[in-house]
């Protein structure tokens, strides 16, 4: 039940910093979302660096959630990724759509191992 307890205060944590960050980073700067993509690559870079750290039992099994589940998972914006690149489309930026959904799945695979390169 603890672990519940902090996945949560770790979401809150996450969606906090995520909200801050779109208040500092331009939504969309030439029809691109910078803001969400930035927050997915350091999200994604996050998790490497967790689950490196917590598969060598550098970090307790609590931290793991907080940090990995929780913070990670509330920063991290796979739905507002969906919905941007929903409405690219519909406004008929079919090439920046696809530019983007794909930038920001290869880079944040790469930035994922790089995290755990990083904590290796």
């Amino acid at each position: 039940m603890l672990s519940i307890v902090w996945v949560g205060i770790g979401g809150f944590v996450g969606s906090s910093l995520r909200y801050a960050c779109s208040l500092l980073l331009p939504f969309n700067t030439h029809g691109f979302p910078l803001a969400t993509f930035l927050v997915n690559i350091a999200g994604s870079f996050a998790i490497g660096c967790t689950f490196s750290l917590s598969a060598r039992s550098a970090i307790a099994d609590d931290v793991r959630l907080l940090l990995g589940v929780g913070v990670c998972g509330g920063f991290t914006t796979f739905s507002a990724l969906s919905l941007e690149t929903v409405a690219l489309i519909r406004d008929g930026y079919l090439s920046m759509a696809a530019f983007y959904l794909t930038l920001s799945i290869v880079v944040g695979i790469c930035a994922t191992y790089a995290g755990i390169l990083a904590m290796r």
